[in-house]
């Protein structure tokens, strides 16, 4: 399923997702494991960067470009990889498909 379909996180969106303030948050051999309402996935190291960056007031874009400074990578490229990432996190009701 593309991202535009799960909520329309789109790369270089200007969309800005929540963070839940009702799940469980684990970091187990480096990798980030977060679980709400029955629930949980394990998330890479450079996916766990990219949930640890949404609180609420920046847009898919700009964690996009934070994961590109963190992993030196392109920019267009770390934010289509963010967009997918937090669609899938989206998908899973893991964030808010916006702000409280």
């Amino acid at each position: 399923m593309s991202a535009a379909a799960m909520g329309g996180v789109v790369p270089g969106s200007d969309r800005v997702l929540g963070p839940r303030f009702d799940m469980r948050v684990r970091n187990s051999g480096g990798r980030l494991i977060v679980a709400a309402d029955g629930t949980s996935l394990e998330l890479s190291e450079s996916a766990g960067f990219v949930f640890r960056q949404v609180d609420g007031t920046r847009t898919v874009g700009e964690i996009g470009a934070l994961l590109a400074a963190e992993y030196d990578i392109d920019v267009a490229e770390a934010t289509a990889d963010a967009a997918e990432v937090l669609a899938e996190l989206l998908a899973h009701t893991m964030l808010l498909p916006e702000p409280m």
